[in-house]
């Protein structure tokens, strides 16, 4: 079942869509239906992003943030940037990550009433970790 899922997502991919260059991405970095390749799971994360799709835009700011098939970004820019764009795109993962690196001061200068705005738009859409705070 995990071949046939990593088979139709590299169709997808392959043919230019976004989702599923992300979701191939996801299976390179989880081995699911292949090997577990990282710099593979780094290159379809970039073609997703690339391409517009907020989720792969989030993979690939975590792809900077944990030095996943790429070197880590020390100075946490290109994380910044990516997770920007993942939360520009909807993406509450994204929106919380942005919120969390304006408070503290990651990839970016901090801003208080920037991290808040971010944060409350991750609780509106009910983003898991944000939830949990009370």
């Amino acid at each position: 079942m995990k071949k046939k899922t990593f088979e139709w997502y590299l169709k997808s991919a392959e043919s230019g869509n976004s989702g599923g260059q992300n979701n191939l991405g996801f299976c390179y970095r989880n081995s699911i239906g292949a090997d577990q390749n990282e710099k593979k799971a780094f290159e379809w994360y970039l073609k997703s992003a690339e391409g517009g799709n907020s989720e792969g835009q989030n993979n690939l700011g975590v792809c900077y943030q944990h030095g996943i098939g790429k070197d880590k970004d020390e100075k946490k820019h290109l994380t910044f940037e990516w997770y920007l764009k993942s939360a520009e795109g909807g993406n509450s993962s994204g929106q919380y990550e942005v919120g969390i690196r304006y408070r503290n001061g990651n990839g970016t200068l901090p801003n208080h009433e920037k991290a808040i705005e971010w944060l409350q738009r991750a609780k509106g859409n009910k983003y898991q970790k944000i939830m949990a705070i009370k």
